[in-house]
């Protein structure tokens, strides 16, 4: 060795472990969510048949979005999309190798900012959610995956050697994650507010340099929107959807709200009403509720013992000793980002649990299901696990954070064996109330039925989940959903003003019964049609009805 060359930092075994088992963890999730992948919901759920019939629509070059739905999640659906029952079949297997890809990259994305044993516990303790979503075709794993991505690229951009570049590549991120979905732009919101309030004279060209990588990766999508006379940031959620009283089929069709016209029909204090029975009905803001009473003690605590700057908030120990494997340069390879690095991610994912919490509080009417803030879950659980850290720093010094850190690495490995035994293995969730649809000979029969249809013909198939999917018909026929909101006495008159016709099957029967009358059920679940009726015809061995209006 030449004199005067420093040693090379010692590499901690406790840190090789726990990054060792963080690989680990991510191969085995891939393959087990792969075959959780293969036992998704149900293959004519809305959501799914939509991001199906876009997929297609990529692959056919006919559209980029419909509105609603982003191109990024359809796009790597685009390569097997077909106009065929296995479509269905060969989406749900690159759906979960794509959960199990933004799985592993929320572990590192932790591990970058906060050390390998962050990264680990981070990643086990999402990993359930990842296989919960995984079981659907759907885009909110992927951008679970980016939006931690860019979280911690956010954090560590300050430290970079060349800082605004490292900006514009976070904001670059956030672009990928909007051109995944539309709800998206609520992080990047609160990236911008925590960059355009820290960072002292710089943070005028931090903010820039973030909106250019946004701007710059999600152009397509953006003038696309505008070519279609759209904002160029249009989503029919934000724009309409969100400002309804409540869910019902096809709004994101024929929604016309507005704040507007939300306002002029509730006001003020309707609206603020409406916002506190979010925050107590919408599933999934215990996530952000725990991580941000978890922030709030830390800080308190922090405060409390005069330490503010010192060695927080995760504490030196962690960082000389499980940091080192996921340092992203050589320069960082003792000590990682730093302690400005995790503060900058606390504060980012406080402006995200805030934005997050109070957009999907309001938007809880509508919809109120975890699966909407599932995609911010990560950034919560990676500030709340550098909370705990700090607290466990504040109470029992660096001694015990070692300890813990030692324990916990070397109980990595049992711990995720047996985790992702279940997860791969383990009893499959309860299946929703009623009969699960599938795509059996019946349904491609009605499918086959509806393409022989002329051009254009409007063809109400849901409120439903026993009609085929439409991605197998929708390139002939436009399929409609006929709204809740229609009274039974109107609906003749609604359907001879907005259908053609009606595939009457068992779960459109049972909403609204009288769109026959005299029409019964036999036990093998056929129709029974007790007279020959010249508006209705039999599909599929009884199974389903096309019915003409009168």
């Amino acid at each position: 060795m030449v004199p005067g060359t420093p040693l090379p930092a010692p590499r901690d075994p406790a840190g090789d472990r726990a990054f060792l088992g963080l690989l680990c963890v991510a191969a085995l999730t891939f393959g087990t969510l792969v075959h959780a992948g293969t036992a998704s919901l149900s293959p004519t759920a809305r959501d799914q048949v939509h991001d199906l019939s876009l997929a297609l629509r990529l692959r056919e070059g006919t559209a980029l979005s419909d509105g609603n739905r982003h191109p990024l999640f359809p796009a790597l659906l685009a390569p097997v999309a077909r106009r065929a029952p296995a479509f269905f079949d060969d989406a749900c297997l690159v759906a979960s190798v794509v959960a199990g890809l933004a799985w592993a990259a929320v572990g590192l994305a932790a591990g970058r900012v906060a050390g390998a044993a962050a990264g680990l516990v981070v990643a086990l303790g999402v990993v359930l959610e990842f296989r919960l979503q995984a079981r659907r075709v759907c885009p909110e794993p992927l951008l679970a995956g980016l939006l931690a991505v860019a979280a911690a690229r956010t954090a560590t951009a300050g430290a970079a050697a060349r800082p605004l570049r490292a900006f514009g590549v976070a904001g670059g991120v956030l672009g990928l994650a909007w051109l995944t979905k539309g709800s998206a732009l609520l992080s990047v919101l609160a990236t911008l507010a925590t960059v355009a309030t820290t960072g002292g004279a710089r943070r005028a060209r931090r903010v820039g340099a973030v909106l250019l990588g946004f701007v710059v990766v999600a152009s397509p999508l953006l003038v696309w929107n505008v070519a279609h006379g759209r904002s160029p940031v249009f989503n029919v959620n934000s724009a309409h959807v969100m400002w309804e009283d409540a869910w019902d089929v096809e709004l994101d069709a024929r929604s016309t709200a507005t704040p507007a016209s939300y306002l002029a029909r509730h006001g003020v204090e309707g609206a603020l009403r409406r916002l506190g029975d979010g925050l107590r009905t919408q599933r999934g803001l215990e996530w952000v509720a725990g991580a941000l009473v978890l922030v709030a003690a830390g800080a308190f605590v922090r405060r409390r013992r005069g330490g503010r700057g010192q060695g927080g908030p995760v504490g030196d120990t962690v960082e000389a000793t499980v940091a080192h494997p996921v340092a992203p340069t050589a320069g960082d390879a003792v000590e990682g980002p730093g302690r400005e690095a995790r503060r900058a991610f606390v504060r980012l994912a406080v402006a995200a649990a805030v934005v997050w919490g109070l957009a999907m509080a309001w938007y809880a009417p509508v919809v109120a299901s975890r699966r909407l803030l599932f995609p911010v879950f990560p950034v919560l659980l990676t500030a709340a696990v550098i909370a705990a850290a700090d607290l466990l720093r504040a109470w029992g010094g660096g001694a015990a954070l070692r300890a813990v850190a030692r324990v916990g690495a070397a109980a990595a490995g049992p711990v995720a064996a047996g985790l992702l035994a279940w997860v791969g293995f383990g009893a499959p969730s309860p299946a929703p109330a009623g009969p699960r649809p599938t795509l059996d000979p019946a349904s491609l029969e009605a499918a086959a039925a509806l393409r022989a249809l002329p051009a254009g013909t409007r063809v109400v198939v849901r409120p439903s989940r026993t009609a085929p999917p439409d991605w197998l018909y929708d390139d002939v026929v436009e399929p409609v959903g006929l709204p809740a909101a229609v009274a039974d006495a109107d609906v003749a008159a609604w359907l001879r003003a907005h259908a053609d016709a009606v595939l009457l099957g068992d779960g459109l029967f049972r909403h609204r019964r009288h769109l026959v009358p005299g029409v019964g059920r036999r036990p093998d679940g056929t129709f029974d049609l007790p007279t020959p009726n010249p508006r209705v015809t039999s599909l599929a061995g009884g199974a389903y009805l096309l019915v003409r209006p009168e």
